[in-house]
């Protein structure tokens, strides 16, 4: 047994490279009225955390979008630390991008704005782990008329990560 514990491979290490589904819930605020929001979607990470990519579904109270944002993360150092606390502060983002939005008024364009931040769950280093994040983004149309204005989103989000893809 001893020398099938010193085969087994080891699961990749944390090196902030992941691929990434993440769920979550929470606020969706337009024109001083709080709703719904959720939001789903696929993540994708360089190595370090320097950036990512995601693409998600978001409801915003009746308006439904699809979009596909960068995260740029300027605390990526933090991850040489190589624990939790390094992992949360490297985690830190700033997320610009957009997509198709439709809703009650009609079909448009939306441009996405924001920040946010993920606290591990579990340990990184054992090649997968849950992350539980906080992110607060703001969605303007770019057919402000169309589809009603700037939408303040404070969402609790859940996101399974694999590491070294």
């Amino acid at each position: 047994m001893g020398l099938l514990a010193l085969a087994a491979p080891k699961p990749p290490l944390y090196t902030g490279a992941y691929l990434g589904v993440l769920a979550g819930g929470g606020l969706a605020i337009a024109e001083g009225e709080a709703g719904v929001g959720a939001v789903a979607g696929v993540r994708a990470s360089t190595v370090l955390h320097l950036a990512d990519v995601e693409a998600r579904y978001q409801l915003a109270s009746e308006t439904h979008q699809g979009l596909v944002s960068v995260h740029l993360h300027p605390l990526f150092l933090f991850l040489l630390a190589n624990n939790r606390l390094g992992a949360t502060l490297g985690s830190l983002s700033l997320e610009l991008g957009g997509g198709p939005a439709s809703g009650p008024g009609g079909f448009g364009l939306v441009w996405v704005w924001g920040g946010g931040v993920q606290v591990p769950l579990t340990e990184p280093d054992e090649g997968q782990s849950l992350w539980l994040g906080g992110a607060v983004t703001r969605t303007s149309n770019l057919a402000y008329e169309a589809l009603g204005g700037v939408t303040t989103h404070l969402l609790l989000r859940l996101e399974y990560r694999h590491n070294g893809w």
